[in-house]
């Protein structure tokens, strides 16, 4: 019986995906043309993540096959673990989760208080990352398989341009951002609630990877800094046009705007989905998770 080809998977969100990146410049892309010298005949890399996917863990809804760069909920990544159906032959697999079950509407929400936040850090970061982690580990057996997962980056940092965050929330779906950031009701600086979302997310993702309890499964955070962050002196995210009516900046945005129109029919989620790469690692944040990926295979 011939040995099927090793195989390298990409599951979960749509970091994972590489949201607003052509396929060359993906870094699962970049990672796979790497990872080819160490395991001969390499295939792939079979990309099962897509922009807005969460963890899942309880969640048994049904969903439509959509474009990667089109955000959803599902599959979720506990679902796209039973997508692939040879698991015997699968030797790489890159993976995250956890952002869209903490959800960016929330941990960047000037209402939120920080004590709030970090207990659904700990919920979707360690314990549904743990339950991810574990079936993962139980479906893809093989001894000489390697999980890697990959934390998170400052989104925003302490010194990103304050009159310039009330853009990024309403690409994000907080559409009275300018007002809800001066009203009674705001509680906190959503450059700090990104900063804890960064380092609480990495210790609870690092809490996760000990506690699922197989070897074979390492986790690496990406070298970003708080420099790296939107609105920020070295940015390594996709940011926005402001004096063009917050249009986005990345690779694909005349393909992701064709699709969103056509299957995102609420106006204000359109939008939405069509800025969809604001936050997300450009090119040169590509290359630091690529870098971050190698790091794992010493």
């Amino acid at each position: 019986m011939a040995v099927p080809n090793p195989v390298m998977l990409v599951m979960g969100d749509s970091v994972m995906w590489g949201q607003g990146l052509d396929d060359d410049n993906k870094f699962s892309s970049l990672a796979y043309d790497q990872l080819s010298y160490k395991y001969p005949d390499l295939q792939g890399p079979v990309m099962l993540a897509h922009s807005g996917a969460k963890i899942g863990n309880g969640d048994t809804s049904t969903w439509p096959a959509l474009p990667g760069e089109v955000p959803a909920s599902g599959p979720t990544i506990l679902d796209q673990c039973d997508q692939y159906a040879d698991p015997s032959s699968v030797r790489v697999i890159l993976i995250d989760g956890g952002i869209n079950d903490v959800d960016i509407r929330l941990f960047l929400n000037p209402t939120t208080t920080p004590a709030s936040l970090e207990c659904r850090i700990i919920q979707y970061c360690h314990d549904d990352m743990k339950v991810l982690l574990q079936k993962v580990a139980k479906r893809f057996s093989h001894p000489d398989c390697k999980i890697v997962v990959l934390g998170y980056f400052p989104i925003l940092s302490k010194n990103s341009n304050p009159l310039c965050v009330p853009a990024l929330l309403k690409a994000r779906g907080i559409d009275n951002a300018d007002e809800l950031m001066l009203s009674a009701a705001a509680v906190s600086d959503p450059r700090d609630l990104a900063i804890q979302f960064w380092q609480q997310s990495d210790s609870n993702l690092r809490a996760a990877v000990k506690d699922a309890g197989d070897s074979r499964i390492t986790y690496v955070l990406p070298p970003f800094q708080e420099q790296n962050a939107l609105f920020e002196s070295d940015p390594c995210l996709w940011g926005l046009d402001i004096l063009a009516g917050l249009a986005p900046e990345d690779q694909v945005v005349d393909q992701r705007r064709e699709e969103c129109v056509r299957l995102v029919p609420a106006p204000l989620d359109c939008q939405e989905c069509i800025r969809a790469s604001v936050g997300h690692p450009n090119a040169t944040g590509a290359l630091k998770y690529c870098e971050a990926v190698m790091s794992a295979f010493p």
